[in-house]
C-alpha cells in the first residue's frame, strides 16, 4: 500500500502541474515565457495566440485529469483487495498517460494558436 500512496502523490503532482499550467495559460495568469507552458512557434507568437493555444489544450488537460482520477481510484481499490501488482500498474498509469498526452495537447495548442495569427 505504501508504494501505491507514493505513486499517487507523484501522479497528483505531475497531473496537477500540467493541468495548472494549461489553466494558467488559458486564463492569462501565465504569459509566454522560457520555462513553462505549451511552447510552439505559434503559441509564442503573441499573447492572444498563447491564450488561444492553451484554451484549445484545456479539454485535453481535463480529460487527462479524469483518466488520472479513475486510475487512482482503481489503484486504491485493487490495493485494498490485495492485488498489489495491478494496483501499482494503475497507480503508475496517470503519470504515463499525462506525459504521453502532452503530444496531442501540444498539437491542439499549436492549432488553436494558429487560428489567431493573421497569415491564416
Amino acid at each position: 500500500m505504501g508504494f501505491v500512496v507514493f505513486l499517487a502523490v507523484v501522479d497528483i503532482v505531475v497531473v496537477g502541474s500540467v493541468v495548472g499550467i494549461v489553466w494558467a495559460g488559458a486564463t492569462g495568469r501565465l504569459t509566454a515565457n522560457a520555462s513553462m507552458g505549451l511552447r510552439t512557434p505559434a503559441t509564442v507568437a503573441s499573447h492572444e495566440a498563447w491564450r488561444a493555444g492553451h484554451r484549445a489544450a484545456w479539454p485535453w488537460a481535463l480529460g487527462l485529469a479524469a483518466i488520472a482520477a479513475l486510475c487512482l481510484v482503481a489503484a486504491f481499490t485493487l490495493s485494498f483487495a490485495g492485488r498489489d501488482v495491478a494496483a501499482w500498474a494503475c497507480a503508475f498509469a496517470p503519470a504515463a498517460v499525462t506525459l504521453a498526452g502532452l503530444f496531442p495537447m501540444t498539437r491542439a495548442a499549436h492549432a488553436g494558436a494558429l487560428e489567431t495569427l493573421p497569415h491564416r
